[in-house]
């Protein structure tokens, strides 16, 4: 098709050939002799041509836009995360029945009026399509946004089509158009993975402890700006995980971790567990609103590309206060479910990693028994509002004398009570609207003090684990007991004995190559921990320990450091410690 200026070059042309056939001298002829007449002059007067010869009823205009990070729905309700991935997709309008090729797209970009550095972006030679579809990449232009235009606020973009102006067009007003954009302050989510030696007791096999393969593909799922990974030192753990028990008293163990480590709130600890043994069954359990988990590593090769990630996007996905979507036989569904479908992603979702769509109704959501997985609108936008509401760390009390009280109740509320330990820590908040408590009582049985506590529950197929996990406020008189009730009932309790012998125990070192902490035999439970900052934080080496000696290896640990040994189930704190700098002879 030709262009203005083709067109009036043509025009000229012919302009030219008709004046010349038209305007010429007469000749003429009398007998034989030939006679020439004076020439005539003639005048004419050329038109000045400045648009198109030819009229067109081609067409081209912005039709919309679609901004998506992981997932969005068609008019772009989903909120935006501020400094994560994101495609904006043009589409173009165009009233021709056939495609059209070599367009070209411009996108622009300014926060609060400033021009944005990399402020405009254009497409390289496209085809424009009589309509374009959500589901095929190649029918929009696609711009992947520079880091400058994602921060927090509005961002206005326009769009403009034709941008050198190249195609000829009976209405070129609506070439561009603009919309306004807001992207959201979202933290990034924090996790410590806890890598498990596994020893698996039907085989007795033990299998190494994983590296991490679960990070890039929750970044590319959540909506989130970053993931913030910390590989903690791994944790041996013997068991079958092919039975409910075992997969309570690990993910008991991951919990306790966290509350010993000093871990914040916000942060979730995610024990990853190596996979070989595995033939089927459970791949991962994790508390609702609380963040602790654990999940397989599972080999992609059996069971499905990042399959293992998917496991802890679910897994976590529970720890961010979700329940299961529907489908596939999936229990504990969420109530809140807005479709009434088996858990599809009911979207159109986009993994802009590797620009691959995810169908509405081939992929399933992540909270889904079923697979495919992605994550729907309603788990994206459910996730963001637990994150920017639990993801940062708020402020927090000043540490005090606590002591970590933790137990398990089965579906009857039997509760037993675990080992209780005095910490420096910061104390849990009273949890009001709770039927459950845990008090402290004298040698008399008067009650000391008496707190409401939540019960944590994570849910298996055909099991649900039910935990209560607390640091109270030590009071001023040393306590004798413990007990954890509901309502009016005393559900279990536990004893708290005088410590004055294990008051003057002491820890030695017993070798150059391996520090074995060793103190004064007691029948109580010990905590064997280290710190490298003076108790600000700290790496739980031991738990529940019934021995009175520890080998570690201190290459594995900071330097400048020292041990505390802290004994369980006393009235009183006992703590004991000593520095590695001790084993050097």
């Amino acid at each position: 098709m030709l262009g203005t200026r083709h067109s009036v070059f043509v025009f000229s042309i012919i302009f030219c050939l008709l004046l010349f056939l038209f305007v010429s001298p007469q000749q003429s002829t009398a007998g034989s002799s030939e006679i020439l007449e004076s020439p005539q002059t003639f005048s004419v007067a050329l038109p000045i041509v400045t648009g198109n010869l030819f009229v067109t009823s081609l067409d081209l205009a912005i039709e919309r836009f679609e901004i998506v990070q992981g997932v969005q729905d068609i008019d772009n309700n989903l909120p935006l995360v501020a400094d994560r991935s994101t495609l904006v997709r043009v589409f173009i309008a165009c009233n021709a029945a056939q495609q059209l090729p070599n367009v070209r797209v411009r996108l622009e970009g300014s926060h609060g009026g400033q021009i944005l550095a990399d402020a405009s972006l254009t497409s390289q030679p496209g085809t424009v399509y009589p309509s374009g579809n959500r589901g095929d990449l190649t029918t929009s232009f696609n711009f992947a946004l520079p880091a400058s235009w994602l921060a927090a606020g509005e961002l206005t973009i326009s769009a403009t089509v034709d941008v050198d102006n190249s195609i000829a067009e009976a209405n070129e007003g609506n070439n561009t158009t603009s919309a306004n954009l807001n992207f959201n302050v979202v933290p990034p989510l924090r996790i410590t993975i806890i890598p498990i030696i596994y020893t698996h007791t039907p085989n007795g096999v033990t299998y190494a402890a994983p590296t991490d393969t679960i990070s890039e593909v929750l970044k590319r799922l959540y909506p989130i700006p970053s993931v913030q990974v910390t590989m903690r030192a791994p944790l041996a753990f013997t068991g079958d995980l092919n039975t409910a028990e075992s997969w309570m008293n690990l993910l008991g163990q991951i919990d306790a971790l966290r509350a010993l480590d000093g871990a914040p709130s916000d942060e979730v600890y995610y024990g990853l567990i190596p996979s070989p043994w595995f033939g089927g069954g459970y791949s991962g359990l994790g508390y609702v609103g609380f963040r602790d988990s654990i999940g397989l590593q599972l080999d992609s090769s059996i069971w499905g590309q990042d399959a293992g990630a998917y496991t802890a996007a679910h897994e976590i996905g529970h720890n961010l206060g979700m329940q299961h979507a529907p489908g596939c036989s999936a229990a504990g569904v969420d109530p809140d479910w807005p479709w009434p479908d088996d858990g599809h992603i009911r979207e159109f979702g986009l993994d802009i990693a590797q620009m691959q769509i995810k169908p509405p109704t081939s992929y399933y959501d992540i909270m889904s028994y079923c697979s495919p997985r992605w994550i729907s609108p309603y788990t994206y936008s459910r996730l963001m509002s637990d994150q920017q509401l639990q993801g940062s760390v708020q402020l927090q009390s000043a540490a005090q004398e606590v002591l970590y009280v933790r137990a398990t109740l089965d579906d009857a509320d039997n509760a037993e009570i675990a080992p209780v330990y005095h910490l420096v820590a910061e104390a849990s908040p009273a949890q009001d609207g709770s039927d459950y408590w845990v008090a402290l009582q004298d040698s008399f049985g008067a009650e000391i003090l008496r707190q409401a506590v939540n019960v944590l529950t994570a849910e298996g197929d055909d099991f649900v684990l039910r935990t209560i996990s607390a640091n109270l406020p030590e009071p001023e008189q040393a306590p004798a007991k413990v007990v954890i009730g509901k309502g009016e009932n005393v559900l279990a309790t536990r004893e708290l004995s005088e410590s004055a012998v294990e008051a003057q125990a002491q820890v030695t070192v017993l070798d150059n190559q391996a520090d074995t902490l060793q103190w004064e035999a007691t029948d109580k439970p010990a905590l064997v921990r280290y710190t490298a900052d003076g108790g600000a934080s700290w790496q739980t080496l031991s738990f529940d320990l019934q021995a009175n000696a520890l080998t570690v290896d201190p290459s594995g640990l900071p330097e400048g450091g020292y041990f505390e040994v802290t004994l369980a189930d006393t009235a009183e704190p006992v703590r004991l410690t000593v520095s590695p700098a001790a084993t050097s002879q």
